[in-house]
């Protein structure tokens, strides 16, 4: 499948991509800077668990990846593609990452929230343009 980076637009919109990210946290954990790392597993697994079926929600293929154990170069690779910002990259405590096949859908566990999702889209691109033209 083709990753949403190596796509060509054939339209004149000087939009390199737009995504939306929405963040959750959960009441009965502290903040993620603020847990232990067994907690934070704890509140991992719960999570990978809750979310197990959302490919046969929305039709698309999720791979999870622990970014504990992930090596740097994977990390910087993830960055570079705009998955992790530079703080989840570099650190070193309990986290993970659910991406679908193509990249446009991913979910960051244990990051500066609990949960972090980003949704890229070519749709976006168009409201982006519409609304930039507003400004």
């Amino acid at each position: 499948m083709t990753k949403w980076f190596e796509e060509v637009a054939n339209d004149a919109s000087n939009i390199v991509s737009s995504r939306v990210r929405l963040s959750r946290n959960w009441e009965e954990y502290k903040f993620p800077s603020r847990l232990e790392p067994d907690e934070a597993r704890t509140m991992i697994a719960r999570l990978k668990q809750n979310f197990r079926d959302l490919g046969d929600r929305d039709g698309q293929f999720y791979e999870y990846e622990d970014l504990e154990l992930m090596e740097k170069l994977d990390r910087t690779a993830l960055r570079e593609r705009r998955l992790l910002n530079r703080t989840l990259a570099e650190k070193t405590t309990p986290g993970g990452i659910l991406c679908s096949e193509d990249e446009r859908v991913s979910m960051v566990l244990n990051a500066d929230d609990h949960i972090l999702r980003h949704v890229l889209s070519l749709i976006l691109r168009h409201y982006a343009a519409s609304f930039l033209m507003l400004v």
